[in-house]
This record gives C-alpha cells, structure tokens and sequence, in this order.
C-alpha cells in the first residue's frame, strides 16, 4: 500500500467578529489498495480465456473447492447455482481523490435576544477516481452513485442556524446533494 497526498488549508480570516471560514484541499493518491476483483470481472475473463485467464484458480464448479473451469466458455455451461467464485482481499486497486471542503462558522450574540450561531460545511469532489485492479483504466465516480462506491456526489452542503437563550435552544438545518447519474 503506497499512500501520498498533498493538502493545504487557508487559515480564518479576522475581518469579521465571530467568523470563521476553513478551506481544505485535498489531492490524495493510493496505489495498491486492499481490495477484491469483482466476481464479474473474474467470471467473465474465466468465460472469455479459459485456463490463459489470470483468475482461472478462483472459479469452481459445485463447492470452493471443486473442479476448476477447463476451457473458454466453460461457465456458460453450468448452472449459476454450481458457480463458485473465490474473492480473496489482494493489493490491487488505486484511488485518486481531489476534493476540497470548505465551512462557514458565524457567532452573533444579540442582547436581551440571545446566541445565534450559523455553521456551512460544502465538500465538493472535482474527481474521484478508482481503479478496481491493475489492468483497468481509473473511472472517475465522482457525481455518480454507483455499486462499487455508493454516492459521490460532486457538491454536498449542510447547514445549521441555532438558536439559545436561557436554557431555550431552537435548531433548523438543510442538506444539499447535487444530482448524481446511477451508473
């Protein structure tokens, strides 16, 4: 597992009193990343390439440990009841994210009326690209929701206005997800 990652923040500016604004980037890369070929992947190189296929060790027919597939267009053969695949944990996938996320804090309090306190937190991804094994291209998931990695949204925001005094405190937030494509 090789990890390397450059980040930076911009430090809150004191223009306003009671502000506080963060802004933290974010370019992040993994290279053999603990994972698994997925069972598709596997069975259709197997289906496709026989015995020449890398991953023909992980195919059996009827148990874990059953004959393996003999020659191309083997699986096709069976049943997908009598189709065993073996996915063992291997480094093999890499993940390049670039992302920023950026927050808003805003304190006021206001005599006789009480504590006001406004918080924004955005986290915007610009890609976020995996590579499920070492043959394949890097697909970039971000603004997708998809199997392997769940919603990626490219903007997601939530923000809060609270509200106390005396022992009342009165809370309201939002929650924003830009659309994603279901892949």
């Amino acid at each position: 597992l090789r990890i390397s990652a450059v980040t930076w923040s911009i430090p809150t500016p004191k223009m306003i009193d009671g502000l506080t604004v963060t802004v933290d980037y974010s370019n992040i890369y993994i290279k053999q990343n603990i994972g698994t070929v997925p069972a598709p992947t596997i069975i259709q190189s197997v289906e496709t390439s026989g015995t020449a296929s890398p991953y023909v060790g992980l195919v059996h027919y009827n148990t874990g440990t059953g004959p393996e597939v003999s020659g191309p267009g083997g699986i096709s053969g069976h049943s997908a009841q009598s189709i065993y695949v073996i996915q063992n944990l291997v480094n093999l996938s890499g993940l390049k994210v670039n992302s920023a996320d950026i927050t808003f804090d805003y304190i006021k309090k206001v005599a006789n009326v009480g504590r006001f306190e406004l918080v924004s937190n955005w986290t915007w991804y610009q890609s976020y690209k995996l590579q499920l094994i070492p043959t394949e291209q890097y697909y970039n998931y971000a603004g997708q929701a998809s199997q392997n990695e769940g919603t990626v949204p490219r903007w997601r925001t939530n923000t809060t206005l609270d509200w106390s005094d005396k022992g009342f405190d009165v809370f309201v937030g939002a929650t924003y997800v830009s659309s994603v494509t279901d892949v």
